[in-house]
């Protein structure tokens, strides 16, 4: 049975390279999924809360996209900053393995 990966790291920045002090990220499948007899639908938005340096936040999960079907699903991830506005990506992006994903590997 497929689990649920807590993220980590991260220290997001802005193109000025200011940290996304208190910023999110928000996270959105390219497609519908299936995982453990469940769908996943690519339509819900994921947000993940960053701390003062612009790191996640512990206690937040997504699933892999190793563990989900259709192979090769990725999430769109975007990157705001405390206020709102957008400061990173939107870029592609794969999340894989067990127990903690480094986000700081992308």
């Amino acid at each position: 049975m497929s689990a649920l990966i807590q993220l980590t790291g991260g220290n997001f920045q802005d193109s000025e390279g200011n940290l996304l002090n208190g910023g999110y990220l928000t996270f959105r499948l390219n497609q519908d999924a299936n995982v453990n007899d469940s769908q996943i639908c690519s339509g819900v938005t994921v947000k993940v809360l960053l701390d003062t340096y612009g790191a996640i936040i512990a206690g937040q999960y997504v699933w892999g996209n190793d563990a989900l079907s259709p192979i090769n699903s990725y999430y769109v991830v975007t990157g705001y900053a405390a206020n709102g506005q957008s400061a990173w990506g939107p870029n592609n992006q794969q999340v894989a393995g067990s127990g903690t994903f480094d986000v700081g590997t992308w």
